[in-house]
Order: C-alpha cells, then sequence, then structure tokens
C-alpha cells in the first residue's frame, strides 16, 4: 500500500497528472460555445488513506483505494455548472489535487454512499471531492465552511 502511494505521488505521476490536467483544459478542441471538449481519458489522482479503506471494509462498505478523475470531470458538464455557480476549481487547483488529497478529512455521506474528501481552502470555503465505491472521483468543487459543519451535525456526514 505504502509503496503504491509513493509511487502515486512521485514526481514523474504528479508531472503526468499535471499534463492531464493541462491537456484536458488546453487541448484545443471545443465545442460550439468554446469549451473544451472531454476527450474520454482518465488518470490516478491519488489513494485513500489505509485507516479508511481498513474501517469501510469493516463496515462492510468495499472502496477501491485508487482515487481517479475522468477529464469529463474537469471540463465536461459538471465543471460548466461549477463554473457558472462560481465555485469550481481552478487550473492551478486541479493541478494540485494529488497533493491536497492526503490532508483531507474523510466522511461517509450516508445518502449516496460515496466517500467525501474536504481539504483547506480559505477563510470563507474549503474544498470537496466525492468519491465512489470505484475510487472514480465523482465530484470536486469549493464548498462553504457552513455547508460542511451542517452535513455532519445533520449526521449526512460520518466521519470516518
Amino acid at each position: 500500500f505504502d509503496l503504491v502511494r509513493q509511487a502515486v505521488l512521485s514526481e514523474t505521476r504528479l508531472k503526468a497528472w499535471r499534463a492531464f490536467v493541462d491537456n484536458t483544459r488546453d487541448s484545443g478542441i471545443t465545442n460550439r460555445a468554446g469549451r473544451p471538449v472531454p476527450q474520454g481519458q482518465t488518470m490516478t489522482v491519488g489513494m485513500l488513506p489505509l485507516d479508511v479503506v481498513n474501517a469501510m471494509s469493516a463496515a462492510g462498505r468495499r472502496f477501491s483505494p485508487v482515487m481517479y478523475v475522468e477529464d469529463s470531470l474537469v471540463v465536461g458538464r459538471k465543471a460548466a455548472r461549477h463554473e457558472m455557480a462560481g465555485d469550481a476549481l481552478s487550473k492551478a487547483e486541479w493541478r494540485s489535487l494529488p497533493e491536497s488529497l492526503p490532508s483531507s478529512t474523510v466522511y461517509f455521506e450516508k445518502g449516496s454512499g460515496n466517500l467525501i474528501l474536504v481539504w483547506e481552502g480559505d477563510q470563507s470555503t474549503a474544498f470537496k471531492a466525492a468519491i465512489d465505491r470505484t475510487g472514480k472521483v465523482d465530484t470536486s468543487f469549493r464548498v462553504s465552511h457552513e455547508s460542511i459543519e451542517s452535513a455532519v451535525r445533520s449526521g449526512q456526514w460520518k466521519p470516518v
């Protein structure tokens, strides 16, 4: 597990991740609206912490420890929606995602069955990524601290 984590966070893999983000956002292939078009590419972005994987397995919920992102998340419909809402990750934030995820606080979201990773942003917002059982990053965007606190307080999110 530690060897895989080291490989995923190696400088070579981080360069590959940054190239994935750059090529996804700046491919030169756009739709009629001028937005980049997803090319059907996928890239490993990180590993869930071993204690999280073990805790979820013990609870009867198996999650792939390897997390990945499809390019459609970076430039597709969800990305456009988050840009319009003003809570999308910037190119620099996407590029730094593999380095940000290890410091995340992890929650189990009761409604969706996803894991929610939250890491610090600024005074008013943090970052959120939802991970499904296959390891796919289903969404990632800025979220208010109040929203996080409310989800935890209501029991919708349970700390792992």
